[in-house]
């Protein structure tokens, strides 16, 4: 998975690019994903909290495009939990691509020959594992 401008930090909940660290656990809140299966595309969004320790600085919006998607595969989430952590991010990172049935878990801030499936796990237990091509990060300032 080539990630084309940005990177995963190294604490594992937030995305970086030269200029910002948008923290996904704290900050932004979990929206819609959008899979197209003919395109081979997936689209994840997150929008900007409003909390008073969200700085407005941050984007309204972000959103994660993935081209090239060879593996798209979702955990679904523990029944026990609320509801209210459903958009709350819990980690970002790569994981290692014979593990197919490890969804809760990431091995790597960054891609690896052995490590370049990325999971993304949610509070709740929800998690999203992905290959791909190309992955670009998106920034909305002002919707």
């Amino acid at each position: 998975m080539n990630l084309s401008n940005f990177s995963i930090a190294t604490d594992n909940i937030a995305l970086e690019n030269e200029r910002h660290y948008f923290d996904l656990h704290n900050n932004f809140a979990f929206m819609p994903l959008n899979f197209d299966a003919a395109k081979r595309t997936l689209t994840l969004s997150w929008l900007r909290r409003d909390e008073n320790w969200v700085h407005e600085s941050d984007p309204k919006n972000l959103e994660l495009k993935f081209e090239g998607v060879s593996l798209f595969k979702i955990k679904e989430r523990d029944s026990e939990e609320s509801y209210s952590e459903d958009d709350c991010l819990n980690t970002i990172g790569f994981i290692h691509n014979e593990l197919m049935d490890e969804m809760e878990a990431f091995s790597n801030n960054v891609v690896t020959e052995h490590e370049s499936h990325l999971n993304i796990c949610f509070e709740t237990g929800f998690a999203i594992r992905i290959a791909c091509g190309k992955a670009t990060l998106n920034e909305t300032r002002n919707v």
